[in-house]
């Protein structure tokens, strides 16, 4: 941070991100999903290459450590070890094709997918001893899942997929197809992931012309989402200025509550732990003193949202993106909605 003096935003900002990098770390874990959100750019390189492409089998995976498995036909007995892969696999392929999930898609606080799987699918966690006796045909792991684990997995013969990192709008569609390549139903998944993207672009459309509002992103009060996170590429895309940017803030990190304030955020969004959480954090910030005279406070846009969607590394981030977009620009969604009727 070159250039900042000791009492400026950045330097205030750098010496707040040093001794909370390892609890950011574990925090986001939890609080994803087992979806760790940091924008750490060597995870792109980590995902598994599919050839061929398509829905033609047999397939070979290759994996980044250089181990290529083949899948003779599309699998039916595939277990998930990442909440990703959960959520997407239940509209690929359905329950039916999951012999085990994470546990995360249990939780209504972080999947709107929560009820949908039934009990007799295993809940699982990414470690060889509770994998191999499901017997998978596929398993499907995240680009940081522990090597050892992954090694002992692939020794056994178990076909790995690895997703790919997490950190824009387009990383989520191409591990959607990823997905979709990898299960025999590439033409599903290119057909959704075409949707969802028409679905992106007219909040795009609708927002190019506009004067970005000045908003902030709050997680439990404590930490925010700048450059190179998937949040910040959600700001942006639903026609907002992300303040964390301002003080050059990267991927998920602390944000001390004086500098939140310094940053005089025109819009702020706060999630909790739990929907009940970010309420009552949302609503301890407009009733602190300090926030008083923030211009989002003054005019009442201070917003709960429900972090199992704002949060999320799938599909259901693009509902959180036309959520924050109603949220931006009130008048012109109401105007939108009396048009429709």
């Amino acid at each position: 941070m070159s250039g900042a003096t000791p009492s400026s935003p950045r330097a205030r900002l750098g010496a707040a991100l040093a001794p909370g990098l390892l609890l950011l770390a574990v925090a986001s874990a939890w609080w994803a999903g087992a979806e760790l959100r940091l924008a750490l750019p060597e995870h792109a390189e980590r995902a598994t290459r599919i050839e061929p492409g398509g829905d033609t089998f047999p397939k070979r995976l290759l994996d980044p450590s250089g181990r290529v498995t083949e899948l003779a036909r599309p699998p039916r007995r595939i277990a998930s070890a990442t909440l990703a892969s959960d959520e997407v696999l239940l509209e690929l392929v359905g329950p039916g094709g999951l012999v085990g999930v994470t546990r995360f898609v249990d939780d209504p606080h972080l999947s709107p997918d929560a009820g949908r799987v039934p009990t007799a699918v295993v809940r699982i966690e990414a470690r060889a001893e509770t994998l191999l006796p499901l017997a998978p045909d596929l398993l499907v792991v995240a680009n940081y899942t522990r090597a050892e684990t992954a090694h002992l997995l692939a020794s056994a013969g178990v076909p790995l997929l690895r997703l790919g990192s997490f950190a824009s709008f387009d990383d989520v569609f191409a591990n959607i197809l990823r997905l979709g390549e990898a299960t025999g139903t590439s033409a599903r998944a290119g057909r959704w992931v075409a949707t969802l993207r028409a679905r992106v672009e007219r909040v795009e459309r609708r927002r190019r012309s506009a004067t970005p509002p000045r908003a902030l992103y709050l997680a439990g009060g404590a930490y925010s989402a700048g450059r190179g996170s998937l949040v910040d590429d959600l700001l942006t895309r639903a026609g907002a200025h992300n303040v964390a940017r301002d003080v050059d803030l990267r991927g998920s990190a602390p944000l001390s509550t004086e500098l939140a304030i310094a940053l005089q955020p025109e819009v702020v969004f706060v999630t909790g732990w739990s929907p009940q959480h970010g309420a009552a954090t949302a609503d301890a910030l407009r009733r602190d003193p300090r926030w008083r005279d923030v211009p989002a406070v003054r005019a009442g846009r201070v917003h709960a949202l429900d972090g199992a969607s704002l949060l999320s590394v799938t599909h259901h981030l693009v509902d959180a993106l036309e959520t924050v977009e109603q949220l931006l620009y009130p008048s012109a969604s109401a105007a939108r909605r009396g048009d429709a009727r």
